[in-house]
């Protein structure tokens, strides 16, 4: 079914109205908010679908070139974006969040940056993008801060095929032995390419850090609980609390645990009372600390 768009409304014009000196051609502009519109009132939005629901609107290419092609800058909108809310973490402790989700794509699988992965929530495999993001946090608002698309890494498929593949001596035709000069190359410029999860949670560490934003604390997602993350944290002479799997491996008194059976081991009078607020209202935990030794990283 085709929803009608007949204009763009209030509240999107109003909150892009900041960000109209960014782009050079005011086509652009209202391409970008009618991108908008589209993205936030249509269930299931695409840029083709977008321009059929568009009463007067642009074509499909019209709509997907002011996207991917019109010359504004991403990292210049988003660097307005964060002077716009430099107001609301003025105050307070505020806390970086450092965390991986999975953006879904069930029918994309040609779509830029999309792998097959496990969905832990919904207990199956899917088709998605995986983001490391990063977001600022104070006791009463949550900002997004930034994000980068994490990219399988393909370069022991790629250095098997080499070790496993050969030019025959005699060959002549100079296409091919040029084509095979070429492969070790993209071999090389892949291996340099590729970064884990916890390099690129790094570099959003360091945007946050050379940035006005600076949280005072980070909270780190289990599965970015990494050596050179912590050590990033550390150097920046921030405390940090992360969240861990149950089944990672820790050392105590020259004991070795998982984190499930070293749960287990701890009495329940150890456990203290503490009392928190969350959204201005206080709650009750109770809590246990240790030094633990994680691999190379040692936490409290």
């Amino acid at each position: 079914m085709i929803i009608p768009i007949v204009s763009i409304p209030t509240s999107i014009a109003d909150g892009l109205r900041h960000y109209k000196d960014l782009f050079p051609r005011s086509e652009t502009f209202q391409h970008i908010a009618e991108y908008c519109t589209g993205m936030v009132l249509l269930d299931k939005p695409s840029v083709k679908r977008i321009s059929q629901c568009l009463v007067d609107g642009p074509c499909q290419s019209s709509l997907n070139k002011s996207i991917t092609s019109s010359p504004w800058s991403q990292e210049s909108v988003n660097q307005k974006r964060l002077e716009s809310i430099g107001q609301y973490h003025e105050n307070g402790f505020t806390v970086g969040i450092i965390d991986s989700t999975l953006f879904h794509h069930p029918r994309g699988q040609n779509i830029y940056g999309v792998y097959k992965y496990w969905d832990y929530i919904n207990k199956g495999y899917t088709y998605a993008i995986q983001l490391v993001t990063s977001a600022i946090s104070t006791n009463d608002r949550l900002d997004g801060f930034d994000y980068k698309i994490y990219h399988r890494s393909f370069t022991k498929q790629e250095k098997l095929y080499l070790e496993n593949s050969t030019v025959p001596s005699e060959e002549q035709d100079i296409s091919i032995l040029r084509n095979r000069l070429i492969e070790p190359l993209n071999f090389q410029l892949h291996k340099q390419q590729a970064k884990t999860k916890a390099q690129l949670a790094v570099e959003l560490i360091d945007e946050m850090e050379s940035s006005a934003l600076a949280p005072d604390a980070y909270a780190i997602d289990s599965g970015l609980f990494d050596p050179i993350v912590i050590e990033r944290i550390v150097q920046a002479g921030k405390p940090w609390v992360a969240d861990s799997e149950k089944n990672r491996i820790v050392y105590n008194k020259r004991q070795t645990y998982n984190c499930e059976t070293f749960n287990q081991t701890i009495p329940k009078e150890s456990f203290k009372e503490i009392t928190i607020s969350i959204r201005h209202k206080e709650q009750t935990r109770w809590a246990f600390t240790c030094t633990v030794s994680i691999h190379e990283t040692i936490t409290k």
